[in-house]
């Protein structure tokens, strides 16, 4: 089975197996998988794999191996170390029988302890003075949606230096199941590198896509402080470049309920002829719209 049309779902579950649908499309490579969604099946299976006491997770780094092509994945999950206050884990995502991507997590038991009143105000600000949910990308021949992005809603944070946004996930990331604010976060954290490009993209400016190279995140790290909650998550991303083909994305992430921790990439540096032939179709269509 391959890729499925869209069911309103990022993958479609049989059993053990996962199956994509069109909406867990990737950028850089036709018939392969966006890193996002892969991303959000480890950031599942981790959640999932039972803990003899109340636990939660503080670290989870996604290594994005090789690319996975359409068709059914697997996932495997394992403790590491077993300790009274803090555990570690390790699941791997299997396509065509190879691990395509590995995560590692740390979780810490659940405790009430008396700490100062968190004071930090949200860095992204308030959901509701954010502008109004936009699509990022048109739909396919069929007009049907396609691709990852188009499975989320952004919503531009203006007057921030930094490029600054609220993110959620219009489906779910498996079918019939409603996804966790922990495996969202992980799922949306995947965009830090992208969200200035797609940003500045979608409010009319092509300039990030004629830059003389391309950056393609090889891992996702976020860090934790507490539990996440609800559905929006707030991202205030940078993006730092080295003269040497590695570069480095990092971003505050927020929800609902104010600050929450962090989330950072590593960054493959590659000249501009490894950008997607579709990239510049896209704005190619688009300035032929604004003329």
């Amino acid at each position: 089975m391959g890729e499925t049309a869209s069911s309103g779902a990022l993958y479609e579950l049989d059993g053990e197996q996962l199956h994509p649908t069109r909406l867990a499309r990737g950028p850089w490579r036709a018939g392969t998988q966006h890193g996002g969604p892969m991303q959000g099946l480890l950031a599942r299976a981790i959640e999932r794999h039972p803990a003899r006491r109340p636990m939660q997770i503080v670290r989870f780094t996604c290594d994005l191996w090789r690319a996975a092509d359409f068709g059914a994945v697997s996932l495997t999950v394992r403790t590491l170390r077993e300790g009274k206050a803090a555990e570690w884990l390790e699941a791997e995502l299997h396509s065509d029988g190879q691990v395509a991507a590995r995560a590692s997590a740390l979780r810490l038991r659940q405790s009430e302890v008396p700490v100062p009143p968190d004071r930090d105000p949200c860095p992204v600000g308030e959901l509701e003075d954010a502008s109004a949910p936009v699509r990022w990308l048109g739909g396919s021949e069929d007009g049907e949606p396609t691709d990852f992005v188009n499975a989320i809603d952004l919503r531009p944070v203006d007057d921030f230096v930094r490029p600054a946004a609220w993110l959620r996930l219009r489906v779910p990331l498996v079918e019939g199941e409603k996804t966790s604010p922990f495996v969202a976060a992980a799922t949306l954290c995947d965009m830090v590198y992208g969200l200035p490009i797609v940003r500045d993209v979608q409010r009319g400016d092509p300039s990030p896509i004629r830059t003389p190279f391309v950056a393609i995140n090889v891992d996702t790290s976020l860090q934790l402080r507490r539990e996440p909650v609800g559905e929006w998550f707030g991202l205030e991303a940078e993006l730092r470049y080295g003269p040497d083909g590695a570069g480095l994305g990092r971003a505050s992430l927020s929800d609902v309920e104010g600050a929450l921790g962090y989330a950072q990439q590593s960054l493959l540096l590659r000249d501009a002829e490894a950008r997607p032939s579709e990239w510049e179709e896209r704005v190619a269509d688009r300035e032929a719209d604004e003329e």
